[in-house]
């Protein structure tokens, strides 16, 4: 009896250990969780870094006065990401295609918004988002999942024919692989330039007229007056001579 008493004594913990748990981990719960992970937001963004190229490090002393043909600094362009709104009942999980790996804490952030490092843009990296709860009632349970992509530089942005011209093929930053060779993209450069050279004189004039009188919004209503007093004056004129003959 006494085993059996131990059984029936195990059973009875377990199942109230459950009820406990999904009491806890109740509908009230689970909305604010999914609230607080529906505001977690990710951004990233491109600065313009001074390096030392000795070492490869930002050097925050150095000013654009020093970076010099000769000179040990350099520019280099540093890829950033935020993560904002994290709060103390979520954490934010990052995996990238890279094969990067981190987990984002409240205790990790200043007030809930955390900056990281997200490379010199080498590769396009597609990040998965996972948003777990770290509520001791609902741990770990997924609350929202998506996808985040940081770009990579575009060498061919650097090209003298990609000078002015804003086709997706010299954009600096790209999210997409380009699949052309540099060749196809100096012709392409080129014909785009011809074609912003080569604008009808027709259109020129148009534009040109068009923008005269939206710079001289008085000339229409000058004008047509103008043609209303030279209209009565003429025929005031003719009236005139008319009668001139009749006497």
């Amino acid at each position: 009896m006494k085993g059996k008493g131990k059984i029936l004594f195990a059973i009875i913990c377990f199942f109230g250990f459950i009820a406990n748990t999904l009491a806890a981990c109740d509908y009230e719960t689970q909305v604010r969780l999914a609230t607080e992970a529906s505001n977690v937001n990710i951004t990233y963004e491109i600065r313009h870094e001074i390096i030392n190229a000795n070492t490869g490090q930002i050097a925050p002393e150095a000013t654009d006065e020093d970076v010099e043909f000769d000179s040990e600094y350099t520019y280099q362009d540093f890829i950033y990401i935020t993560i904002m709104n994290v709060t103390e009942n979520i954490y934010v999980e990052l995996i990238g295609s890279d094969g990067s790996t981190q987990s984002i804490y409240f205790s990790d952030t200043n007030e809930g918004t955390i900056e990281l490092d997200g490379g010199l843009g080498e590769n396009i990296i597609t990040y998965t988002v996972n948003i777990r709860s770290n509520n001791s009632n609902c741990s770990s349970d997924m609350l929202r999942t998506f996808e985040f992509v940081t770009p990579k530089w575009n060498p061919y942005s650097a090209l003298i024919a990609c000078e002015g011209i804003n086709e997706y093929y010299c954009e600096p930053y790209v999210t997409y692989e380009i699949d052309l060779t540099e060749g196809e993209i100096i012709d392409r450069a080129s014909e785009a330039k011809k074609e912003e050279t080569n604008v009808p004189q027709d259109e020129e004039n148009s534009n040109w007229w068009t923008e005269w009188l939206n710079n001289n919004p008085w000339f229409i209503p000058t004008a047509i007056g103008v043609i209303v007093l030279a209209g009565v004056a003429t025929t005031v004129i003719i009236i005139k001579k008319r009668r001139s003959k009749v006497l």
